[in-house]
């Protein structure tokens, strides 16, 4: 989609996963195009 960076999310939104709003995998897979793993060492 226009404007989305190729390596998926904005650094800035990194915090929202880890404040644990976001949960699930496949909804963070949905939302920011970020594989479980992704989201682990973002949010460490």
């Amino acid at each position: 989609r226009p404007g989305e960076l190729p390596q998926g999310m904005h650094p800035r939104y990194y915090p929202l996963l880890a404040s644990g709003k976001y949960r699930t995998t496949r909804a963070v897979e949905q939302w920011t195009g970020l594989h479980w793993d992704d989201v682990l060492v973002a949010a460490d």
